[in-house]
């Protein structure tokens, strides 16, 4: 990428196209995997991982980011890797506005087996890292 060129490079998603005045599809990486530890064992991140997260994101009136998601009238898994956003009017920025927001993406078995996701043991993504060990007010390892 050159630079000051401002090209998004997603984490989870490959590529992203607006298709439409006020539709956004985003194609996700194969392969990218949860973290290998219950409840999701590392099984791969799907589509609906996405569609489930931005609707639990979307609920709460006091979200931070309301901003950004308020503009989504719905989300669709159209197969394992792609996700299409619908939105309640034009928002060219969409893409970029959902690269800046810090929406978690979360599994549904976690959440249904954890619930608020607030307790160490339900710290389980997809990045590099995981949590090993939690000492509160001590340290993360």
């Amino acid at each position: 990428m050159a630079p000051g060129t401002f090209q998004l490079e997603g984490d989870l998603a490959e590529s992203s196209s607006q298709t439409g005045d006020t539709t956004c599809v985003f194609k996700l990486r194969r392969g990218v995997r949860w973290h290998p530890k219950p409840p999701v064992n590392g099984r791969e991140l799907t589509a609906e991982d996405v569609k489930y997260s931005v609707e639990r994101y979307v609920g709460p009136a006091n979200n931070p980011d309301r901003a950004t998601v308020e503009e989504i009238e719905r989300v669709e898994a159209l197969d394992r890797y792609t996700v299409r956003f619908t939105l309640k009017s034009p928002f060219a920025w969409f893409p970029d506005a959902v690269a800046s927001t810090t929406a978690p993406i979360v599994a549904r078995e976690a959440v249904e087996q954890r619930g608020d996701l607030k307790r160490s043991e339900a710290c389980i993504g997809t990045e590099p890292w995981m949590l090993e060990r939690d000492e509160p007010n001590v340290r993360l390892t």
